[in-house]
C-alpha cells in the first residue's frame, strides 16, 4: 500500500514538475495530493504500462465512427443530477474551479471546464472554467447529448478523447470546428462526473492548443479529479437537500395552527413556530434559549408553585417516553391562564437529544364541555324535581301538570279524559316483615308492570308511598277507563319474587272521568281518591274492587 501511494505521489510530482518547467502556475497541487491520500484506501492502481486511453472512446486518430472504436459502448440516459440552486452554485464554483486548476496543472492543458446536467432539461451547462474567451463559453453554454465532445461522452457514458479536432468526426462539417480553432483548441478530453451511486451529474474536460496524446497515468489522475468533483457536488447536493428540507419543515411548522417548539436536553428552547409564539403572547426571539417551563408552566391555576422537577417536559427528558394527548394549563405573557392539550415526544438526531412539544388552545372546547356539563346537571335536577327517585316515574308535580294537559286537550277536541288512583293493599306488612329494601323492589316491579298497561301518550306516576296515579288521554267512554283498571289489577297480582319468596300483591283502584266527575284536575283527584277508598272498604273475593264514582 505504501509503495502504491509513493507511486501515486511520484506521478503527481512528475506532472507538476513538467508544468512548472513550462512556466505554468501549479494551481491545485495540494488538492490532487490530498485526493491521492484519500484514494489510498480504495486500492487505486497506477499502471506503469504505456497503454492508450483505457475504457475511452478515441476520436481524431483515424477513427471515423464511435461504434467502430473497438470499445464496448455503454449507452445511458442522462438524469437530472445537479439540482442545485443558483445561490448554491455560486458558492460551489470556486471549489470546482480549483479542480479545473489542478487538472490543468497536472495534465499540461491550456483550458479546462466542468459542466453539470441541468435538472430541468438534462442539458450540460458550464459551471466552472479556466482560459476560455467569453464568446466560446457562450457558444458551449448549453450542450445536449451527442453534441461536441462533452455531449458525446454524456451520450455514451464514458470518456471521449479527441487528439486533433480537425481529424475528428465529431466536428467534421460543423460550426463547432470553426469555434474550436478560433479559440485555439486542437485537442479535447471529456470525462463523465459520476456519483458513487453511478449516476452521471456532469462532465470534466481539458483542452489543448496543439494536437495531444494522453498516457494512462494522466487519465487516471483526471479520473481522480472527476471523482473529487463528484464528491464536492454530491456534498453540495446533500447540503441543498438539507436546506430545502429545512425550508419545507419550517414552512409546514409556520403554517400549522398548532403550537410547536423544541427544547434541548438542557430544557432550553431551540426552535419555536409562529403559532406557538402567538398563542403564548411572546416573540420567538424572546423565547429562544429560555426554559419554557419557567415562562409558561411555573404555577398552577390555583397559584401553587410548579417546580420543573414535576414538569412533564422533565419527565420525558428523564425517562425518554412520550406523553400524548395530555391536558394542562399554560400561562401567557400577560399572566392569563389558558387550557391546552399537548403531546411531548423525545427526539434523537445524532448526538443531539431533546424534545418536541406540540400544543393547542382548547379553551373553547373546555367552555363547550362545561356548558354541556351544566346542561346535563340542569336536566338531572329537572329529572329529580319532576320524577320519583326510586321508580323513575313522574312524581305528583309532573302528574298534576300532565292531568291539566289532558283536560285541556279533551276540552279542545270534545273528548273524555280519565284518571286512576291505585293503592297497594297491605304494603306496610311487606315493609315490616321483609324490610324496606324488599319494599323498594316491590314498588319498582309494580311501576314497570303498570307502564305496560297504558298507551304511550298516557301517564303513569308515583304519587307517594304505595300510591300510583294514571292519566288517560282522550277516551271515548267511561268503560274504557274501567278496562285499563282491570288490566292493571291483573298485572300487579302476578307473583313477585322477594327475598327468596313468591308474593302476590293486590290493590284498590278509584276512577274519575272528565267531564262526568269534575271540570278541573282537583275535582277529578278528589273523586278518584274517594272511589279508591270505597273500593278498599269493600273486600271482594280477589281482594280488590273497581268502583266508579
Amino acid at each position: 500500500m505504501e509503495a502504491r501511494d509513493r507511486d501515486a505521489r511520484r506521478v503527481v510530482d512528475d506532472h507538476l514538475a513538467r508544468a512548472t518547467r513550462r512556466g505554468r502556475e501549479p494551481v491545485g497541487a495540494q488538492l490532487v495530493k490530498s485526493q491521492f491520500m484519500r484514494q489510498r484506501a480504495r486500492g487505486l492502481r497506477f499502471s506503469r504500462s504505456v497503454g492508450r486511453y483505457t475504457d475511452s472512446i478515441v476520436m481524431g486518430t483515424g477513427h471515423t465512427d464511435v461504434n467502430d472504436s473497438g470499445h464496448r459502448e455503454r449507452r445511458i440516459v442522462p438524469q437530472a443530477g445537479a439540482g442545485l440552486s443558483e445561490d448554491r452554485l455560486v458558492r460551489l464554483r470556486p471549489f470546482l474551479g480549483e479542480v479545473v486548476d489542478a487538472a490543468i496543472a497536472i495534465s499540461g492543458a491550456d483550458f479546462g471546464s466542468i459542466q453539470l446536467i441541468d435538472p430541468n432539461t438534462s442539458h450540460l451547462k458550464i459551471v466552472a472554467s479556466r482560459g476560455f474567451p467569453q464568446w466560446w463559453l457562450d457558444f458551449w453554454d448549453t450542450v445536449t447529448a451527442g453534441r461536441g465532445v462533452c455531449g458525446t461522452a454524456l451520450e455514451h457514458g464514458k470518456r471521449v478523447v479527441v487528439e486533433d479536432v480537425e481529424q475528428s468526426p465529431i466536428f467534421a462539417g460543423t460550426s463547432a470546428l470553426e469555434v474550436q480553432l478560433k479559440a485555439g483548441v486542437r485537442a479535447v478530453q471529456s470525462t463523465p462526473i459520476v456519483t458513487r451511486e453511478g449516476k452521471p451529474i456532469g462532465m470534466f474536460s481539458t483542452h489543448y492548443k496543439t494536437p495531444h496524446q494522453w498516457d494512462d497515468r494522466t487519465l487516471q489522475l483526471l479520473d481522480l479529479l472527476a471523482r473529487q468533483a463528484a464528491d464536492i457536488i454530491a456534498r453540495a447536493q446533500c447540503e441543498e437537500a438539507a436546506r430545502q428540507a429545512a425550508d419545507f419543515n419550517e414552512a409546514v411548522l409556520s403554517s400549522l395552527g398548532e403550537g410547536v417548539y423544541t427544547v434541548g436536553e438542557d430544557g432550553l428552547v431551540t426552535s419555536i413556530n409562529p403559532a406557538a409564539a402567538e398563542l403564548l403572547g411572546w416573540t420567538a426571539a424572546e423565547l429562544g434559549g429560555k426554559r419554557m417551563h419557567d415562562i409558561v408552566h411555573h404555577h398552577h391555576r390555583d397559584g401553587r408553585s410548579f417546580p420543573f422537577a414535576e414538569c412533564p417536559e422533565f419527565e420525558v427528558l428523564t425517562n425518554g417516553r412520550a406523553l400524548r394527548n395530555r391536558e394542562d394549563v399554560f400561562i401567557r405573557k400577560d399572566g392569563s391562564f389558558f387550557d391546552v392539550a399537548y403531546t411531548i415526544s423525545p427526539i434523537h438526531v445524532g448526538r443531539n437529544e431533546g424534545l418536541v412539544v406540540s400544543f393547542s388552545d382548547i379553551t373553547e372546547r373546555k367552555r363547550a364541555e362545561e356548558t354541556a356539563r351544566l346542561y346535563e346537571k340542569a336536566k338531572e335536577l329537572a329529572q329529580l324535581a319532576h320524577h320519583d327517585a326510586l321508580t323513575g316515574l313522574p312524581n305528583r308535580v309532573l302528574f298534576n301538570d300532565r292531568l291539566e294537559q289532558a283536560l285541556e286537550q279533551a276540552r279542545r277536541h270534545g273528548k273524555r279524559a280519565a284518571m286512576l288512583i291505585l293503592d297497594l293493599d297491605r304494603f306496610k306488612l311487606v315493609n315490616g316483615t321483609l324490610g324496606h329494601a324488599a319494599g323498594d323492589r316491590l314498588l319498582e316491579s309494580v311501576a314497570q308492570r303498570c307502564k305496560h298497561c297504558v298507551r304511550g301518550e298516557d301517564t303513569v306516576s308515583r304519587l307517594g308511598g304505595d300510591e300510583f296515579g294514571f292519566v288517560l288521554h282522550e277516551i271515548v267512554a267511561a268503560q274504557d277507563a274501567a278496562v285499563v283498571a282491570e288490566k292493571i289489577l291483573q298485572q300487579i297480582s302476578a307473583p313477585i319474587a322477594l327475598e327468596g319468596r313468591e308474593m302476590v300483591i293486590s290493590g284498590s283502584i278509584g276512577i274519575s272521568v272528565y267531564p262526568d266527575d269534575g271540570q278541573s284536575g282537583g275535582d277529578l283527584v278528589k273523586a278518584a281518591d274517594a272511589a279508591m277508598y270505597r273500593a278498599k272498604r269493600k273486600r271482594h273475593r280477589r281482594s280488590s274492587s273497581i268502583r266508579q264514582s
